[in-house]
């Protein structure tokens, strides 16, 4: 059974701190995926916490963070799930209080009912030249057998500095599911998702074509994480021999 998504938030991004929070225009189905992608940018650093991506209940419903990246001492990337559990309430917020924060949530069918998290990785040592345009080649992963979704995430931002510029997914089978290339005020990334051609990869990852507009040469980071999918096929025969064929007259 391939991944398919249900329901998406689209970009949502924030400039005050506010946190970001998405309502589904349908509830979400029990034990479908809930994912959450996003970058941001704080003067004092920011890392993505391990609790900050939640549903609204009283005692929340957190989601894990699956892998998470930071470069320098201010910007980050994260990639985090949920499986729909019994008692969800919406909004779903990430409460993150970075200065500035991008990311989008998407509800998936076809994943695993358990452990869905397949592999993942982050490649942060890169930066992208100044005065031009480029080629960033992010983190890859080596997927398994049961492999059915990859996300990531890249930014490259001064949030300061960098005026806008394009930024374009390029990697094969990859599409850009969220951009934001205002670097002066927002930040400068983008969140990929691929669904075709997944299981037993190896050295997959996504390609960016990146314009650094500034006048300096800015720290780049990203992620990528792949999630196990459920198996395909038709649902198991009936055997006689388990019950003996009056019992099969029976059903």
């Amino acid at each position: 059974m391939a991944y398919a998504n249900v329901q998406s938030s689209g970009k949502l991004e924030t400039s005050s701190g506010a946190g970001l929070s998405w309502t589904p225009g349908v509830a979400p189905t029990l034990n479908n995926l809930l994912t959450f992608r996003g970058h941001g940018w704080r003067s004092g650093g920011f890392v993505p916490g391990a609790t900050d991506v939640k549903d609204s209940s009283g005692t929340p419903k957190n989601f894990a963070r699956d892998v998470s990246a930071t470069v320098g001492t201010a910007e980050g990337v994260t990639i985090n799930s949920l499986l729909v559990p019994s008692g969800l309430t919406t909004p779903l917020k990430n409460t993150s209080t970075a200065t500035i924060l991008v990311g989008i949530f998407d509800e998936w069918s076809g994943n695993v009912t358990s452990t869905p998290l397949d592999t993942s990785n982050t490649k942060n040592t890169s930066t992208i030249p100044t005065g031009g345009s480029s080629t960033y080649t992010g983190a890859t992963i080596n997927t398994s057998a049961d492999a059915g979704l990859v996300l990531a995430c890249f930014s490259d931002d001064d949030a300061v500095t960098e005026t806008a510029g394009t930024l374009t997914s390029t990697g094969s089978s990859f599409t850009q599911n969220c951009v934001e290339v205002n670097g002066s005020s927002f930040s400068y990334g983008s969140e990929v998702s691929r669904t075709a051609t997944l299981a037993g990869q190896t050295g997959l990852g996504n390609t960016w074509s990146v314009q650094n507009t500034s006048a300096l040469t800015l720290p780049a980071v990203d992620c990528i994480a792949s999630y196990n999918a459920l198996p395909s096929g038709p649902p198991p025969s009936y055997d006689p021999g388990v019950f003996g064929l009056d019992a099969r007259r029976m059903i």
